[in-house]
């Protein structure tokens, strides 16, 4: 008598958030250098099946939802930088692949409770699509851009009309300490997970060109 066994794989996608702080403009691109790292193999943006792990109720990490004003786009282009990467055709992120260097970081006072690094980096988004834009964890991170940036746990962007195909917004991100954070963008019924590295590297990117605090 012949046993079948049938063996089934459980796949766990870890979103992991750390984080930055200083609310100051932005330029939408940071670029830097560093000694090369040969590991990519977590790197990439993860699609996942819905945005269920990010938490509902503000904590600590800012206010819980902020409506970007596209009236606060500080200029626009026909394309994105190319070391940004572009999630769900929508925003175009510090994230891995493209960005192959982790964001600076410094110091701030003006920040969320705990949220004590800043990394200045601008927001850059497809001028007429709406989509929304989450932290995973809300106690060690915090986004946001506009005019002032505000920190929040969520940022929801309404479609802008624009001369040019993408804007972009001044602010950055806070978190408690440096690493690779997880933000996850939805549009149109879709979400990806970004990795996006704040002050420390993402797997196959490179430390920040210093000065960068810790």
């Amino acid at each position: 008598m012949t046993r079948r066994w049938i063996v089934g794989a459980l796949v766990v996608l870890a979103l992991t958030v750390a984080s930055c702080s200083d609310s100051g403009t932005a330029s939408p691109v940071v670029t830097t250098s560093a000694p090369p790292s040969n590991d990519t193999s977590s790197a990439a943006p993860t699609e996942v099946s819905s945005a269920s792990s990010v938490p509902d109720s503000p904590t600590s990490g800012g206010a819980d939802v902020i409506d970007l004003d596209c009236a606060d786009a500080i200029g626009s282009a026909e394309t994105p930088p190319p070391d940004l990467t572009v999630i769900e055709g929508a925003v175009a992120l510090p994230a891995t692949p493209a960005a192959t260097t982790a964001l600076q970081t410094s110091r701030t006072a003006d920040a969320p409770d705990g949220l004590r690094l800043f990394a200045k980096q601008g927001l850059v988004v497809r001028s007429g699509t709406a989509f929304k834009m989450a932290v995973v964890d809300p106690d060690e991170v915090a986004i946001g851009w506009g005019n002032p940036a505000t920190p929040a746990q969520r940022v929801h962007v309404s479609p802008c009309p624009s001369t040019g195909a993408w804007l972009a917004f001044a602010g950055g991100y806070w978190v408690d300490k440096v690493g690779c954070i997880t933000v996850v963008v939805s549009h149109n019924g879709s979400s990806t997970s970004a990795h996006v590295g704040v002050g420390a590297p993402c797997p196959g990117q490179t430390p920040p060109t210093p000065p960068s605090e810790t």
